[in-house]
């Protein structure tokens, strides 16, 4: 079967392969001219397509190749935190980091949509729901990738519950499913642990392990394993400081940065950034009634472009 990476590589060189390539950019299949009394045979233009499109390709595939089966950003906000989120101890650990329900106060529910890189084929949308229960909190997300040739679903059921006053674990329990149309279906099963420790007040750290097991998906290839660690410190009410690390085998560790200021209460400001490969974001989110909050963000990569997304968000308590 082809392998998730090289169908999205494909809808996204096949969008792009058709830029600027045309009549007007070269000349005719199969023209000559008479140059000295010479003819100048030209190279047909399908074969300059095919070449370009193998090269963007090939390009994508490799920027997507450690990307399968790992777990999406925390709605707008936690792509404008750079991809942190280790250390969310509210509504949005139930995609971040499952221990972080233990402290969950209230329900809460988002809904987050993504358009990657402009691009209509990878669009990104997403659910969130939490609720506290029996001393921890449970979490479910559900979130889309792709358009009606090819698409990826993710399910997860997280819970989280306090072991200490400042110590937390939790665990999520992900089913992923690929849908190629003239494809049959795939689904794969896997799980994550995540882990909350408070140092102070107002330091905390949170670690989480995706995939602790290998689960082979195809042939040659297996779902990817990750531990992230993170550190989260709130030096006044208003400023929030993120900084993690993920290590993925075969792949370059990647560092991300978070950055979250409420200018007002009911105005806040983030901005973040990751590397490998480098990505900046930034966001906001404004409380536009009692009980919703409506946030936005653009993420800009180093060679593929910009990526808006926007969340509502529903917590009927103070925000954290």
């Amino acid at each position: 079967m082809i392998s998730n990476q090289n169908k999205r590589g494909y809808a996204f060189a096949m969008r792009i392969g058709k830029l600027r390539i045309g009549s007007e950019d070269l000349p005719l299949p199969r023209e000559r001219e008479q140059v000295s009394g010479k003819q100048r045979h030209y190279i047909p233009i399908s074969v300059f397509k095919f070449a370009f499109t193998s090269i963007i390709w090939c390009f994508f595939m490799a920027m997507l190749s450690a990307q399968q089966g790992l777990p999406p950003s925390a709605g707008a906000r936690g792509r404008a935190l750079g991809g942190a989120g280790l250390t969310f101890q509210d509504v949005y650990a139930a995609w971040s980091n499952p221990a972080g329900l233990a402290k969950l106060e209230d329900i809460g529910v988002i809904l987050s949509g993504e358009q990657r890189y402009g691009l209509t084929e990878l669009q990104d949308v997403g659910l969130a729901a939490a609720l506290p229960l029996g001393g921890g909190g449970l979490g479910l997300t559900v979130s889309s990738f792709g358009f009606e040739a090819y698409r990826d679903t993710r399910l997860a059921l997280s819970y989280g519950r306090k072991l200490f006053d400042n110590f937390r674990i939790g665990g999520e329990i992900v089913g992923l499913n690929t849908s190629v149309e003239n494809y049959e279906s795939r689904f794969n099963a896997t799980f994550s642990l995540g882990f909350q420790i408070d140092l102070d007040r107002d330091l905390s750290i949170g670690t989480r392990l995706v995939s602790p097991m290998r689960v082979k998906v195809a042939e040659g290839e297996t779902l990817p394993q990750l531990l992230g660690i993170g550190i989260g410190y709130r030096p006044t009410d208003q400023l929030l400081l993120m900084a993690e690390m993920e290590q993925e085998i075969d792949f370059l560790a990647r560092f991300r940065f978070g950055l979250e200021y409420a200018l007002v209460e009911s105005f806040t400001f983030r901005a973040g950034v990751v590397t490998e490969a480098t990505e900046i974001s930034f966001g906001a989110e404004y409380q536009a009634a009692q009980l919703f909050r409506i946030g936005l963000v653009a993420a800009y990569h180093e060679t593929l472009g910009w990526s808006p997304g926007v969340e509502i968000v529903f917590v009927p308590g103070e925000k954290e």
